[in-house]
């Protein structure tokens, strides 16, 4: 992950200070969001989906300087998906999982934009923005969907996240949300299925600290 990482982060970087360093110079600075508490108030029990949390992995939490960090499985009918949730007001935190798993030793097979229909109201206009991945290694496949979040909308692509981060300003902070399941190629489009559904049922609880009670 870090070596992969560093190469975004200077993209970032650059686009940052290029195109973007002058507008959050001369605004006002946003008001700066506390950390959410998504161990309270992301649900346990939902849409027929049972969670318990999970200890998150020492180096990556290290590594990813993140604000908040949740690794929860939900279980339904005896299938699991993992969702791992970050949020940080740096920018190391803000990482892309499709450069992750390959440095992880996943090979990509499938890799594309997808739309996430939410089931419960927005707080932003909608649908939600998200990429779907199909990696293996050795005989294993995981099906990958995630998406980023900041105040006022999503995107699936990490270049973007930067930029509205960075209009929104680095204090309000984003969200990385990734949720991803075991498969084989043949169980593949249902395991998707699962994740659409468990993102449009997490996602507004997500980023209920942004909107407050709206």
């Amino acid at each position: 992950m870090p070596g992969y990482s560093v190469r975004y982060l200077i993209a970032c970087g650059l686009l940052v200070f290029a195109g973007v360093g002058g507008l959050v110079v001369t605004r006002r600075q946003p008001k700066t969001h506390a950390a959410p508490d998504w161990a309270s108030t992301l649900p346990r029990q939902v849409g027929g989906w049972t969670g318990h949390d999970l200890a998150a992995d020492k180096e990556v939490v290290e590594y990813l300087a993140a604000d908040a960090l949740l690794a929860r499985r939900y279980v339904r009918a005896g299938r699991a998906l993992d969702v791992t949730a970050v949020f940080g007001t740096r920018w190391r935190s803000l990482h892309s999982p499709a450069g992750c798993y390959p440095s992880q030793g996943w090979q990509v097979q499938q890799r594309r934009d997808i739309e996430v229909t939410p089931l419960s109201p927005l707080p932003h206009p909608g649908p939600l923005h998200a990429e779907k991945l199909l990696v293996k290694k050795a005989d294993r496949y995981l099906l990958v969907l995630y998406l980023y979040a900041y105040p006022g909308g999503t995107t699936a692509s990490w270049v973007e996240q930067c930029l509205k981060v960075a209009r929104s300003g680095v204090g309000a902070g984003g969200i990385v949300l990734i949720v991803n399941g075991e498969c084989t190629p043949e169980t593949a489009v249902q395991v998707e299925g699962d994740a659409r559904e468990l993102v449009g049922l997490l996602y507004p609880y997500l980023v209920k600290h942004w909107y407050g009670h709206r």
